[in-house]
């Protein structure tokens, strides 16, 4: 059966992993503070309407997906993070904020993270299964990249904002398609757009 959690403005402190069909909202900044372990863990069906999801720990990630996912509100976060880009270091607490291993698609929502040594979001597949990732709108901030679209990746950008302080707002190591979108980078940033491959369409 399809389930939804409203949070309703509290918090839980503790980790999440879904097997089913998963509608997730709260109001204010309730959602989940998870101090050891990935924030979410989706292994089925999870859409994201409203709340506040973060990730305490070093190596942890406010969402990792391997099933299928959508925003369409809320935020993901790694409030602790302090990793830096000069010096190039973890400093005891940096990962990804978003990971994709399935297909995930954003509308709207935020994800963020003060951290300049991991990226803020990884596409990565395998040879076995692309990861698929759309994003269509929503607001990305910070991380040594914002978008990092890795091996096995496919990944189309029609809207949203980007904005990076340290590097790129968008690193492809794959298959890249831009239609639209807003991009934002920093004066001590390297470039907007890095990629190492050459199929990028428009």
């Amino acid at each position: 059966a399809d389930i939804e959690i409203d949070f309703n403005g509290f918090k839980m402190s503790g980790s999440l992993i879904n097997n089913g069909t998963l509608t997730l909202q709260s109001a204010a900044e309730g959602g989940i503070t998870a101090p050891s372990d990935h924030a979410i863990t989706n292994n089925g069906t999870l859409t994201i309407e409203s709340g506040l999801y973060d990730a305490l720990a070093h190596g942890k990630a406010a969402c990792v997906n391997y099933g299928t996912f959508t925003m369409n509100g809320g935020t993901l976060t790694r409030s602790q993070a302090k990793g830096t880009y000069s010096p190039n270091a973890a400093n005891g607490n940096s990962y990804y904020a978003f990971i994709n291993r399935g297909t995930a698609e954003f509308v709207s929502g935020t994800v963020k993270m003060n951290d300049g040594y991991s990226s803020l979001i990884q596409n990565y597949g395998t040879s076995a299964v692309e990861a698929v990732m759309t994003i269509a709108g929503g607001n990305f901030v910070g991380g040594c990249n914002t978008i990092k679209n890795d091996d096995y990746g496919v990944m189309t950008i029609s809207g949203g904002k980007f904005e990076n302080f340290v590097q790129a707002c968008v690193l492809n190591w794959n298959e890249l398609t831009l239609k639209g979108g807003e991009y934002i980078l920093a004066e001590e940033g390297q470039a907007t757009f890095l990629t190492g491959y050459t199929e990028i369409g428009r």
